[in-house]
């Protein structure tokens, strides 16, 4: 027997109880007669979560440890960390169980290592990650990951101002991301469903007043100001790319 099948054993008599919570009471009857369908069930959930807690456990530990190691490592500093430290880890393994995509994972495996190695309690950033991520598709993510590297550059120069407009232009049937001065970017298809989710989460607030026209015939379709401190924060939490190996 191996370890999977042992464990799937070992837990088998709390699974009518797990599946009662999960499904609630009136389904969990009609599963609970139903052994084979009950069991599949069970064991989905069960790999779909050692999946996840993998992923989280490589990326919190820098994916420096094999998972042998990571995952006491991890364990005794979790153990060191402050109660206010625990409620937020707390909050991003239940939001690492409801997040539409897998591809969230490392990022909130990163945020989870900020917080637990600072010994910080959650606060209205952390909140805001888990809110954003929790809802965001793999295409989402992925826009995500570009869009916060390419307003990011606009931040490179020190002059930069703290407060960055952007804009959703309309321009001969085309959809653009103009960003302030002369910058402009293609709109991505996800990015409207994603600034919603930004709105929402606190990174971005929609911009009132005039907009910015850069040509004739431009038609706005959207504006909203970036800060810069939350936005640079947002940034380190998201993988950045594995260099080449050299050769």
């Amino acid at each position: 027997m191996n370890k999977k099948t042992s464990l799937v054993a070992k837990l088998k008599p709390s699974t009518d109880i797990f599946i009662g919570l999960l499904f609630g009471p009136k389904i969990a009857a009609v599963i609970k007669g139903t052994t084979t369908l009950g069991s599949s069930i069970f064991d989905y959930v069960l790999e779909t979560r050692t999946r996840k807690a993998m992923l989280f456990v490589e990326s919190f530990m820098d994916s420096g440890y094999p998972n042998e190691t990571a995952t006491p490592l991890l364990e005794a500093e979790l153990a060191k960390a402050p109660n206010e430290t625990k409620d937020a880890v707390v909050a991003a393994i239940k939001t690492l169980e409801e997040a539409i995509s897998d591809a969230v994972i490392p990022s909130l495996g990163l945020l989870t290592r900020e917080y637990t190695r600072a010994s910080r309690p959650k606060d209205r950033f952390f909140v805001g990650v888990l809110r954003l991520l929790r809802d965001l598709s793999s295409a989402e993510y992925e826009a995500l990951v570009g869009l916060v590297a390419t307003v990011g550059g606009r931040w490179s120069s020190a002059e930069q101002s703290d407060r960055l407009h952007v804009q959703k232009l309309m321009r001969d049937d085309i959809a653009i991301l103009t960003l302030d001065k002369p910058a402009e970017a293609e709109w991505q298809p996800e990015y409207d469903a994603l600034f919603q989710g930004l709105e929402s989460a606190g990174f971005v607030s929609v911009a009132t007043g005039f907009s910015s026209i850069r040509q004739a015939g431009d038609v706005v379709r959207g504006m909203w100001f970036i800060k810069r401190e939350p936005w640079m924060r947002l940034a380190t939490i998201l993988p950045r790319p594995t260099p080449p190996a050299s050769m």
